[in-house]
């Protein structure tokens, strides 16, 4: 569909979002997600069963957060550090988040490292988005 909200402020417009490359980026990301999420909804309540709608539901929930929260997110500041490459800064890209306890940020912060790995894995980075030390190149300060 047309870019809402997040995906129009990181600047992902329909151009954009209909380049083949970018497409696909954005779908195998997605996907990234969509299974870690998975594995963590199963994990936290596996005694809880389901109904097929409810199950349904929450799917769509979660790709309308994945879609128009976490890849809008990701792909602003994937940009915002090739821009600071391409002039030639070096050095970190230090991006802040403030909100209230509870909110999410721990859990964006780990979603945004998994999906820095495999962006940099499906580019060939032999680190595999890794640093020298073996630590994720992005990370979380609390």
């Amino acid at each position: 569909g047309s870019p809402v909200g997040l995906q129009v402020l990181a600047g992902l417009d329909a151009q954009w979002l209909t380049t083949p490359g970018n497409a696909k980026r954005w779908d195998r990301m997605g996907s990234v997600l969509a299974k870690r999420f998975a594995k963590e909804s199963a994990a936290s309540s596996p005694e809880k069963p389901q109904g097929d709608r409810d199950a349904r539901d929450a799917r769509v929930r979660m790709q309308k957060r994945i879609r128009g929260y976490y890849l809008p997110i990701y792909f602003w500041i994937r940009r915002k550090a090739e821009e600071r490459r391409a002039r030639g800064e070096a050095g970190p890209l230090f991006v802040g988040i403030s909100a209230p306890q509870g909110c999410g940020k721990t859990t964006l912060v780990t979603a945004l490292e998994e999906l820095f790995q495999h962006d940099a894995a499906d580019d060939g980075d032999p680190t595999g988005g890794k640093d020298g030390d073996g630590g994720p190149r992005m990370g979380c300060v609390a």
